[in-house]
């Protein structure tokens, strides 16, 4: 296999990987706004949900993936790393940042 084919063959992985996290991202944020709490960690007494801990493993396939062929980070995954890292007493609760994040990616998607 040619060098030129196998960076075709893993742009086109990358492609898949980055279209599964997003679509997973959209069905676990629906669920965080209907009360599935885990999503982003805020509660010490709730551990990190499934869905998170599938959507940091594909976003670390995701990262290898941008690192071999020399990509910048996905700013998908960044995104929700960030939403995942607040923990101030004034920040919103999973929910509403659940809207919030889903509000954003619905916001820069084209209509369907």
């Amino acid at each position: 296999m040619s060098r030129a084919t196998r960076l075709a063959k893993r742009e086109a992985d990358l492609a898949s990987l980055e279209h599964t996290f997003r679509e997973c991202l959209v069905v676990a944020l629906s669920d965080a706004i209907g009360g599935a709490w885990g999503l982003f960690g805020q509660n010490d007494t709730i551990h990190c949900s499934v869905a998170a801990e599938e959507l940091l493993s594909l976003g670390s396939e995701i990262g290898e993936a941008r690192t071999e062929l020399g990509l910048g980070p996905f700013e998908l995954l960044e995104r929700f790393k960030w939403y995942r890292a607040l923990r101030g007493s004034n920040d919103l609760g999973e929910p509403k940042l659940a809207v919030r994040l889903l509000a954003e990616i619905e916001e820069e998607s084209p209509a369907r």
